[in-house]
């Protein structure tokens, strides 16, 4: 479930835009009620785990709207052929450019932050081909 961390609130964006879901909102509005009813000491004991405890059910719901909700006719077509292109990530960035060279660069960007904080010398190792000092 994981990798669907990341495209879980856009979609939910994107579906719910018409009807104003506010699942950030509402998010928030519970983590602020429920360190606002307790002492910081209190809350950075336990009492963060409380808003953990609330969303049991919506990730119920969203496992079985995941396993219900049918993908793109796209997609469908490519399951039902078996045909993939051998390397999608080149043919998404070749055919849409503008729009997946920014997004792909904000979805690198936390990792390469906290690569250089972890250790700049291991942040340049990992981008040099030859490595620090050779």
């Amino acid at each position: 479930m994981g990798g669907h961390a990341s495209g879980t609130p856009r979609v939910g964006v994107e579906l719910g835009a018409d009807r104003g879901t506010g699942g950030n909102l509402l998010a928030f509005g519970v983590v602020a009620a429920v360190s606002g009813l307790m002492t910081p000491g209190e809350f950075l004991a336990w009492g963060w785990r409380v808003p953990f405890l609330f969303s049991g059910p919506l990730v119920a719901a969203g496992l079985w709207a995941r396993v219900r909700i049918a993908g793109t006719r796209p997609f469908e077509a490519l399951v039902t052929t078996g045909s993939r292109a051998e390397r999608p990530v080149a043919v998404l960035v070749r055919g849409h450019r503008t729009g997946s060279l920014p997004v792909l660069a904000v979805g690198c960007l936390p990792a390469l932050i906290a690569l250089i904080a972890r250790s700049p010398r291991e942040a340049i190792s990992a981008i040099s081909p030859k490595g620090i000092g050779t």
